[in-house]
């Protein structure tokens, strides 16, 4: 299916106070609106001008329906949903918005998608060590 990249680098670890091998996932490429429009294009036979204005349609309602609150299902991919972080308070009195530290957006993967990510391929690559220092 798919193929990622995991990059580990030999860095200092705060937490544990010393020097670990510490492995992250690195991103190819980033792909933007225009390349994607130019993908979905090629695959679909659409012009690419009907798959721009959809793309910019589904995106501008998917935006606006989470910032108002609607959890967004997309099928094939997940769901988008509005979240927050909030200071807990003891009494009922000193509930308000104003505990609300964040705002972010949720995204939850669709089981598809989970169980795809079982068949990706990982090819691990070392990073170089730093030289001792004297």
């Amino acid at each position: 299916m798919g193929k990622i990249v995991i990059r580990t680098n030999y860095q200092r670890v705060a937490m544990k106070n010393k020097n670990m091998y510490v492995t992250r996932a690195t991103s190819f490429s980033r792909i933007g609106k225009d390349e994607l429009v130019n993908m979905v294009s090629s695959d679909s036979s659409l012009p690419r001008g009907y798959v721009a204005a959809v793309t910019d349609g589904l995106f501008t309602q998917i935006k606006q329906m989470v910032l108002n609150g609607h959890s967004v299902e997309v099928p094939h991919l997940g769901t988008f949903r509005f979240g927050i972080s909030c200071k807990g308070v003891d009494n009922k009195e000193d509930v308000s918005a104003e505990n609300v530290r964040t705002r972010k957006i949720m995204f939850a993967p669709c089981k598809e998608l989970k169980d795809a990510l079982r068949g990706v391929s990982l090819e691990t690559v070392i990073g170089t060590e730093p030289e001792a220092q004297g």
